[in-house]
């Protein structure tokens, strides 16, 4: 189904099934039939179910769904437990730490709500109650998650939500609990391999007694197979309910099966799982242009610190400068970076990702190439250059010395590029002596050389202010790398 189409069957399902309780529970007959009991439902829940739907559709932090979702036209407890469930499922994996303990409380969307967090644990509530002031019916709804998201060394996870509903007027009351646990592994490439689901539920009179109308307890397994077992005690507990029960708890079960699992795989793949132990030799800073760095790429679990096994891949953005690049090596991984050699030397980024039963982990080294000193020499016609730069591709200044004064020539590239083009860009100039001040601009291209050197080609357009002359000239400058 689409989702507004499976939100609605959901919603619709959740309804009849709690219209089934409340013949049995006795909240019908204090809401006066069957129609009014199915007004006075969808009146009383749809505030609690607006601030569930907008909770995952709304910015708020640590983990939780950003997309907007809108309510279905019919507004039930377990259809609003579905949407917490959801959410309070991504933040306790969110939550989820490599050792620091969190315990938190607070308010979101007019719910009370409560974290707490340890190594590969993390738990999230969430809790809200209205009173309808057209039915005085009361709605509780409350919601929890607990999640163990990161692999063990065999790949199993497991996570669990409880929905817990109530509902009440005067009397008589109901209150229905759904619990949904699954249990899954990940296989060597960090992929859901197979997942087990168990759930229960169970509906209660809340007023006169805590009589249990039913209860019943399911399953699925990775073959895909499902069962369930109802129990009947509630004395007069019709198959009407037995029917309402058994549909609407594999319904809920299986979507929170989807919101669970999906929360957990986002948890294994978030890097919380796995780091990488990474050494280059030599080192990040020490690679010259041309030169190789030996990259070891060691992944180990953040739960325990174990080799996670599995395989390492490293990729690097622009230029293939890593070898292999882009193929999975197996874990504990060498790569040899090589730095390039043509035009000018830049920094290089080598993004690694290792996948294994333990999860994903993500690191990345950036080497930063160790770049000569370039000294400016030439001229022509009655001006000669002088200075020196590292980084001729970013912006750089030399001197251009003549008769009776200096000026100084800036370089600021546009971003440009083609071929054995380097960056080309403009070129400003400010100087004088003797009383006069000369003022110029231009542009200017950058050329590699075999030989190693740079030149520099410019055509500017200078003036001096006493004489009021100006003229057009080109000049070139040589960038000689010093060892």
């Amino acid at each position: 189904m689409g989702q507004a189409d499976r939100d609605a069957a959901a919603a619709e399902a959740g309804l009849e099934l709690e219209l089934a309780v409340a013949k049995e529970s006795g909240l019908e007959a204090e809401l006066g039939g069957p129609d009014a009991t199915r007004d006075a439902l969808i009146s009383a829940w749809a505030p609690l179910v607006e601030q569930a739907v907008a909770v995952r559709g709304s910015n708020v932090p640590s983990g939780f769904r950003r997309v907007a979702q809108a309510a279905p036209p019919i507004g039930l407890g377990l259809f609003g437990g579905l949407m917490l469930g959801a959410a309070t499922a991504e933040v306790a994996v969110s939550n989820v730490s490599t050792g620091e303990t969190i315990t938190e409380t607070g308010t979101k969307n007019g719910f009370a709500v409560s974290a707490s967090a340890s190594l590969n644990h993390g738990e999230f509530a969430m809790e809200g109650t209205h009173v309808d002031g057209a039915t005085g019916v009361t709605t509780k709804l409350v919601t929890k998650a607990s999640a163990v998201p990161c692999p063990d060394a065999d790949g199993r996870f497991e996570i669990e939500a409880v929905i817990d509903v109530t509902v009440s007027k005067g009397t008589a009351g109901q209150r229905g609990v759904l619990d949904v646990k699954v249990v899954g592994h990940v296989d060597d490439d960090a992929h859901l391999a197979s997942s087990d689901l168990d759930y229960t539920m169970k509906w209660s009179r809340t007023s006169g007694g805590a009589t249990e109308l039913v209860n019943l307890s399911g399953s699925r397994s990775s073959s895909g197979g499902v069962s369930s077992t109802v129990e009947r005690t509630g004395g007069a507990a019709t198959s009407d309910l037995e029917s309402s029960a058994t549909v609407g708890a594999q319904i809920y079960a299986m979507l929170m099966d989807h919101f669970l699992t999906d929360a957990a795989r986002k948890g294994w793949e978030s890097g919380r799982c796995v780091r990488i132990d990474v050494k280059a030799e030599p080192g990040k800073k020490d690679v010259k242009p041309g030169g190789t760095s030996d990259i070891t790429a060691a992944p180990r679990s953040t739960m325990d610190g174990a080799p996670t096994g599995g395989n390492v891949t490293a990729t690097f953005a622009g230029q293939l400068a890593v070898e292999p690049n882009g193929s999975p090596v197996p874990a504990d991984a060498a790569f040899v970076y090589t730095a390039p050699t043509d035009g000018l030397p830049t920094s290089g980024k080598v993004s690694l990702e290792a996948r294994s039963r333990r999860g994903v982990g993500k690191a990345e080294i950036v080497f930063e190439i160790d770049r000569p000193v370039y000294v400016a020499s030439g001229g022509g016609g009655g001006i000669t250059f002088s200075g020196s730069t590292q980084s001729p591709d970013l912006s750089f200044s030399v001197l251009g010395d003549f008769e009776g004064g200096s000026a100084t020539f800036d370089f600021l590239p546009d971003g440009t590029a083609d071929g054995d083009l380097l960056p080309t860009g403009v070129v400003t100039i400010a100087g004088g002596g003797s009383g006069a001040t000369v003022t110029g601009d231009g542009t200017y291209t950058l050329v590699a050389n075999q030989d190693g050197t740079l030149t520099v080609t410019m055509n500017v357009h200078a003036c001096v202010d006493v004489s009021g002359q100006c003229r057009d000239t080109t000049h070139v400058v040589t960038l000689t790398p010093q060892s």
